[in-house]
Parts: C-alpha cells; sequence; structure tokens
C-alpha cells in the first residue's frame, strides 16, 4: 500500500561494495540481506572473522557477529525521530517458517515516519 521501491542488487564481493556510496548517500532507507543459514557465503566476508557456526545464526549472534551492537540507534518500541542518527534495526526473516519481510517494511515505515505497511497478514 502507497509504498515505493527502487531495488539495486549490490551485492558484496569486494568490487560491489566500491560502489555502494553511490547508491546509498540519498536513499531514505536500506533493506540489507544476511542469509543466516547460508554458511558458505560467510566464508566470503573477510570483514566478519567471527559469525557463528551453527546451522542458523540468531538474531542476537547476527547483531554480535556483524557489529551491529555499536550502530543499533532503534528497537522497535522506540518513537521515530527521536535520535539524530541513523536507524539500524536487524530483524530475522525465515521463509521455511514464514517468517517474513512485512515486520521489517513496518520497522522502517515508523523510523522514517513516511509510510505505513498494514498488511493484516503477518505472513505475507
Amino acid at each position: 500500500k502507497n509504498i515505493r521501491f527502487k531495488t539495486c542488487g549490490l551485492g558484496g564481493q569486494g568490487t560491489d561494495r566500491r560502489i555502494w556510496k553511490d547508491y546509498l548517500a540519498t536513499e531514505d532507507g536500506i533493506i540489507f540481506l544476511v542469509d543466516a543459514a547460508d554458511r558458505t557465503r560467510f566464508q566470503e566476508t573477510v570483514e566478519l572473522p567471527n559469525l557463528p557456526q551453527r546451522e542458523q545464526a540468531s538474531e542476537d549472534e547476527l547483531r554480535h557477529s556483524l557489529d551491529l551492537f555499536s550502530h543499533v540507534t532503534f528497537d522497535r518500541n522506540t518513537k521515530p525521530k527521536t535520535s539524530i542518527a541513523r536507524p539500524v534495526e536487524p530483524l530475522m526473516v525465515n521463509l521455511v517458517q514464514r517468517i517474513v519481510y512485512v515486520e521489517g517494511y513496518q520497522w522502517l515505515s515508523q523510523s522514517l515516519n513516511i509510510f505505513h505497511v498494514d498488511t493484516g497478514d503477518d505472513r505475507v
């Protein structure tokens, strides 16, 4: 509902990362996906040497492994525009268990105070 997305697959490889700044400087929000179940991809990320090695990482483990504790500025209960820092909030997604992106879109909309997502179905 009333949401406009411009999507770019920017990739995580070293050469791709150099162009991130060209795309991200003027955006209102960024959704960055990390597949916590794909351990083979973790080996490619030299910057993240301490990722957990179980089958799937928890939200807390990802926060720690991705060093997000020092960057997280909002939590799901914080009111928008109460911080001058950019909001960061990791959210778990699991398509097999039907835990999907709706919560992330809702959080993003609240933190930006621009739009609201209400699908009425948390399995969308």
